[in-house]
């Protein structure tokens, strides 16, 4: 069943721009956190996951796979209870 958000992930006001997705209890690194986007033919969703995850270009904790049909969160490395899950705009390898 589609969930929007993991139970261990919630939205709240961010330091970064308006609002984001923070860790409620600490993360493991390389932990599969959901679905981003997914993508239809030449139209794409995003899920409140995807739509509110922020940029951090210098010590991001998360990375976005993309595929075909969607686009994945993995943790990059330990994340901590309280902190803001952030992303760098590009693809990883995970």
């Amino acid at each position: 069943m589609y969930k929007p958000l993991p139970d261990s992930l919630e939205i709240k006001d961010s330091e970064i721009h308006g609002q984001g997705v923070f860790a409620k209890e600490d993360i493991n690194a390389h932990c599969f956190l959901g679905i981003a986007h997914h993508f239809f033919n030449d139209d794409m969703s995003r899920t409140p996951l995807g739509g509110f995850l922020n940029h951090n270009s210098d010590d991001p904790n998360a990375g976005i796979v993309y595929n075909e049909e969607n686009s994945v969160v993995h943790t990059l490395r330990k994340i901590h209870k309280g902190e803001e899950i952030t992303v760098h705009y590009k693809l990883y390898d995970i």
